[in-house]
């Protein structure tokens, strides 16, 4: 994907989230980008059990964190939602384009969403 004239593997970038807290699984979150206004916009989707969810500030410092000291990206925001409700393929792997498709419609049902970078 594209962000600020550079090319980035969004598998790349969720790997690093893999690391950044106990409670992001493999498997259970989505990096994309949108545009808006002719600038990318990164967004994270992170599936959150409601345990998880107790610690959500923490956990998106974390995710922040992990991806602008690896990567050198500001996220321009983080969406949790219920735990196993991103969409999936029949082997279980997040449809990233739907996600972002849902996301941009609003209609991904969004628990909680901070955003990090709003002066684009």
């Amino acid at each position: 994907m594209m962000v600020r004239n550079a090319i980035y593997y969004p598998t790349n970038l969720e790997s690093t989230l893999c690391e950044a807290h106990s409670a992001l699984r493999e498997g259970h979150f989505v990096i994309f980008v949108l545009e808006h206004h002719e600038q990318e916009i990164l967004v994270c989707a992170v599936e959150a059990s409601e345990e998880a969810m107790k610690e959500k500030e923490a956990i998106a410092e974390a995710i922040e964190t992990a991806v602008e000291e690896t990567h050198g990206l500001l996220l321009n925001g983080i969406a949790f939602v219920k735990d196993d409700s991103l969409p999936r393929t029949s082997a279980g792997t997040v449809i990233r384009e739907t996600v972002k498709e849902q996301y941009h419609s609003g209609a991904l049902s969004v628990n909680w969403e901070v955003c990090l970078l709003i002066n684009i």
